[in-house]
């Protein structure tokens, strides 16, 4: 009769230094998950724009300039001149989808890469998108759409 519940004394007591620790590295978890699901759904609002072929979706993603291929033709050009070019590309090749097939990240982690094919009227396309970071935001650096 003379315990009492719930004043036992635990066993081993942790000093304040562990958990501050134990903080750090959840918030470290917490931030580093939202950066990776930020990433995440940027590129599948990309995906859903190059299927859809919807030019100002995509060109969201453009840094200032963008590395453009279509076919034969390479250029470096301005987000303006890219949305141009996609615009008469997608007049000829009327979009039914996007698939990626693969998504990639670089040794160093500052830059990412997605392969995937876009399904068009007039045939498939395999699709080459370069992302780098340019301040704070990840964007398409180039961009290759080849038979």
């Amino acid at each position: 009769m003379g315990e009492s519940i719930g004043t036992h004394r635990p066993l081993y007591r942790f000093p304040a230094s562990y958990y501050k620790h134990e903080i750090m590295k959840a918030v470290f978890v917490f931030f580093f998950l939202c950066m990776t699901l930020q990433v995440t759904w940027a590129q599948a609002d990309l995906h859903t724009a190059l299927g859809n072929g919807d030019v100002p979706g995509i060109s969201i993603h453009f840094g200032d300039k963008v590395e453009l291929a279509i076919g034969d033709k390479e250029e470096t050009l301005a987000k303006a001149d890219v949305e141009t070019r996609l615009r008469e590309f997608y007049a000829t090749h009327l979009p039914k989808g996007f698939s990626p097939k693969h998504n990639g990240t670089s040794k160093s982690n500052e830059s990412t890469y997605t392969i995937g094919e876009l399904s068009t009227d007039k045939g498939d396309f395999r699709v080459y998108i370069y992302f780098t970071q340019q301040g704070e935001k990840r964007s398409v650096a180039e961009l290759r759409i080849e038979e």
